[in-house]
C-alpha cells in the first residue's frame, strides 16, 4: 500500500514534469498548500465545509511530495550548471 503511493509519486515528481513546467508546477503546489491552510475557515459553512476541507487536505497529501522530489530535483540541475 504505502510502497505503491511512494512509487506513484517518485513516478509523477520525476517523469511527467519536464524543465519548463517545474516553476509552474512548485508555483501551484504552494497555492494548493496556502488555499488547504486558510480552508481550515470553511470548517464553520454548514453542509460543505467539512468536504471542502478534505478535498483540499487529500490534494495537498498527493502533491506535496510530489513538489519535493521535483524542488530537490530542481536544485540539483542548478547545482550542476
Amino acid at each position: 500500500g504505502l510502497g505503491f503511493l511512494v512509487g506513484l509519486i517518485t513516478a509523477l515528481g520525476v517523469g511527467t514534469i519536464t524543465k519548463s513546467e517545474t516553476t509552474n508546477f512548485l508555483i501551484g503546489t504552494i497555492a494548493l498548500v496556502v488555499v488547504g491552510i486558510a480552508g481550515q475557515n470553511t470548517l464553520d459553512i454548514p453542509f460543505i465545509g467539512s468536504y471542502l476541507s478534505g478535498v483540499t487536505l487529500c490534494m495537498i497529501l498527493f502533491f506535496a511530495p510530489a513538489a519535493i522530489i521535483i524542488a530537490l530535483k530542481s536544485l540539483w540541475d542548478l547545482g550542476k550548471d
